[in-house]
């Protein structure tokens, strides 16, 4: 159970303790949200959750990890992979997992709030840039958990047609290493088809393995990231850049981003 107080949620709870158990439960139940701890006895939490959605996709199941240990890339790719929707880390607080039954349980039965959102009440919209596969899978997962809407791109190219369309963002994280063209061209590209438009650009950050400290906001780059990226790292810059004065805005997301917080 979680620690600290947490006030009543009206939900129907069912608790099982190993996965033969939770087959059962879920193949004879509707369960809209199901937390797995990742070592189950028998099958872990992980084979669970693969066998059940790819053999029972349509019953709209959402799936969270229960764990201590996802702090790597590779640890959240692999739950992401197995059909996890997100990550509760252990041991659970109750503030965790208030935030997380916000994000999945349907609307009205939790409270209100989301942790980042637009005035319309829309989440947050971001792109991501990046060639590697897994690296994108375990980002999407991290920038989820926080409540952001993501979209991906794996060259350059694509990044362009996306930021240089109708569809607006409010951050953008872009490889500096991507198979067509840098990340710093992209990131030029981009300021200088907002300046012809008029319009603001989302705020932009350069992601890297490299260590270096040329100057990255000459191509418009607010800050750089250097990988490999933990959940706690994200947090915190989302918390430092995206609540900070000057925040860039759309459609009048910014005026509002000083009273939100990542919970």
């Amino acid at each position: 159970s979680p620690t600290g107080a947490l006030h009543p949620v009206p939900m129907e709870v069912t608790m099982v303790s190993s996965a033969e158990e939770a087959i059962k439960v879920l193949y004879a139940s509707k369960i809209d949200l199901a937390f797995v701890d990742v070592m189950l006895p028998g099958a872990n939490g992980c084979e669970l959750t693969s066998s059940f959605t790819k053999h029972f996709a349509e019953s709209g199941t959402i799936f969270v990890a229960c764990s201590s240990d996802t702090d790597t890339m590779d640890d959240l790719a692999r739950l992401r992979s197995a059909g996890m929707s997100d990550v509760l880390r252990k041991p659970v607080k109750a503030a965790g997992l208030r935030a997380t039954l916000n994000k999945w349980m349907p609307r009205n039965q939790v409270g209100d709030g989301t942790i980042l959102s637009t005035p319309a009440g829309g989440l947050l919209r971001t792109l991501y840039v990046e060639d590697c596969s897994i690296q994108a899978t375990a980002m999407c997962f991290l920038l989820n958990q926080l409540g952001l809407h993501v979209d991906t791109a794996e060259t350059g190219a694509k990044a362009l047609q996306m930021l240089c369309s109708s569809r607006r963002y409010h951050l953008v994280i872009i490889d500096l290493g991507l198979p067509d063209m840098s990340g710093f061209a992209v990131c030029s590209a981009y300021q200088q088809y907002c300046a012809e438009q008029g319009t603001e650009s989302a705020l932009t950050l350069a992601l890297t393995a490299e260590v270096d400290d040329s100057p990255v906001a000459d191509f418009g780059f607010a800050h750089r990231l250097t990988k490999p990226l933990s959940s706690s790292t994200i947090h915190e810059l989302l918390r430092t850049w995206l609540t900070a004065p000057g925040t860039p805005s759309i459609d009048g997301a910014a005026s509002s981003l000083g009273s939100l917080s990542l919970r």
